[in-house]
């Protein structure tokens, strides 16, 4: 009687290397003709998802070299403005760059980036990021001789308002204002005192009451001592050297005795 043994096959199976871009060898099965062979589990590869085995299973009539195959994962990247709206979306594989949108302007705010779109890894959101814009606001003052020499700077977000400083008396001128409105500031911005000739002024007024006496030699040797002020709009300054001292009190005293 003829005897006969099944035929026996052997089923080798490979696994995908992301990394190496390469497979290598798993388990191998021995299966008798005819039958199936249940496959291994497929190992997880970062950034790829399994699909199947290259190889029909169910009967099995031959040696086989069977390959686990993936595909690399894709993810869903948007961009958004400020407000949480959607400019664009993206389809991007693991690992690759997305190429970000130009960003909206936003009025009084500056771009400031998007985040790290470098390596992407999953589905994601960008939103577009800002900074308030910061302006300088310079008021400027007037000297005597007409001249804007002094000032002081403030920095301001967008939108908002500045409170102007005091502006210097300036003899023989009136101030009026500010040039600026500076409630609501959306730039750079310089901002000018305004002064008028002082249709009232009087050399030698010391106390502001619009006569030269002997009440403004009073007020003078008052501010000398430390112990008195000058009114506003008014210049101890009698002599014109530009410096207020025992000069001009004397220079006081005999305009007045003539």
């Amino acid at each position: 009687v003829a005897a006969y043994e099944i035929n026996t096959y052997t089923v080798n199976f490979w696994f995908w290397d992301a990394e190496y871009e390469t497979y290598y060898e798993g388990p191998s099965y021995t299966v008798c003709h005819g039958d199936s062979v249940t496959p291994p589990e497929a190992p997880y590869v970062e950034g790829w998802h399994f699909i199947e085995w290259d190889e029909e299973l169910s009967c099995v009539t031959e040696d086989l070299e069977v390959y686990a195959i993936y595909e690399i994962n894709v993810y869903c990247v948007d961009f958004c403005d400020s407000d949480g709206y959607e400019i664009e979306t993206q389809w991007i594989e693991h690992g690759q760059p997305a190429i970000p949108p130009e960003a909206p302007e936003v009025e009084g705010y500056h771009f400031i980036g998007w985040g790290d779109t470098n390596c992407i890894t999953c589905d994601c959101t960008f939103v577009a990021a800002y900074e308030i814009n910061e302006y300088d606001v310079i008021f400027w003052f007037m000297d005597a001789d007409g001249n804007y020499t002094e000032c002081v700077t403030y920095i301001v977000c967008h939108g908002d308002g500045v409170e102007p400083p005091e502006a210097p008396a300036v003899p023989g001128y009136t101030f009026v204002g500010w040039d600026t409105d500076t409630s609501c500031i959306t730039g750079d911005t310089e901002v000018f005192a305004v002064y008028e000739p002082a249709s009232s002024f009087v050399h030698g007024d010391i106390n502001g009451d619009g006569v030269f006496n002997f009440n403004d030699i009073s007020a003078l040797s008052m501010y000398l001592l430390g112990i008195g002020e000058i009114a506003p709009g008014c210049s101890g300054d009698f002599d014109g050297d530009g410096t207020i001292n025992y000069v001009d009190l004397t220079a006081m005293y005999l305009a007045i005795l003539g």
